[in-house]
């Protein structure tokens, strides 16, 4: 019969929801440090129902925010990538890609790509240090 199957299934899945749940299950330590950064940042919502946070509405009060990003070169990189591979919009309002529009000029360059990163996933790591 399925009876031990089925069980064994219902088994597995409570154990996999379990330990789901256990992963975002925070800390009420965890929390206040979370709720302290935002309110030191200028994170928290401001008053009323603008949507705004409190540094945006005030920023003359909240440190400037830390300006992490890619240089000038990746950028220009993956602009690159993106014309190359059809990823831009295109012209118009249907808001598609260029290679949703017209997958057929560049499904060469995409085999390639999707060739080269398997390559790369396939090789071998190697680290600096080599056993002699």
């Amino acid at each position: 019969m399925n009876t031990p199957r089925n069980i064994i299934i219902v088994l597995l899945l409570a154990a996999v929801a379990s330990a789901a749940s256990a992963q975002e299950t925070k800390t009420r330590a965890q929390v206040q440090a979370e709720l302290a950064a935002a309110i030191k940042n200028g994170d928290m919502l401001a008053n009323g129902d603008s949507g705004l946070t409190q540094r945006q509405v005030r920023p003359d009060l909240y440190p400037a925010a830390p300006m992490v990003g890619k240089t000038r070169a990746q950028v220009k990189a993956e602009l690159a990538a993106a014309i190359r591979d059809g990823d831009m919009l295109a012209p118009g309002d249907s808001g598609l890609t260029e290679y949703q529009l017209h997958p057929q000029l560049y499904a060469h360059q995409r085999a390639i790509d999707a060739a080269a990163k398997q390559a790369q996933q396939s090789a071998p790591q190697t680290s600096g240090d080599i056993a002699h």
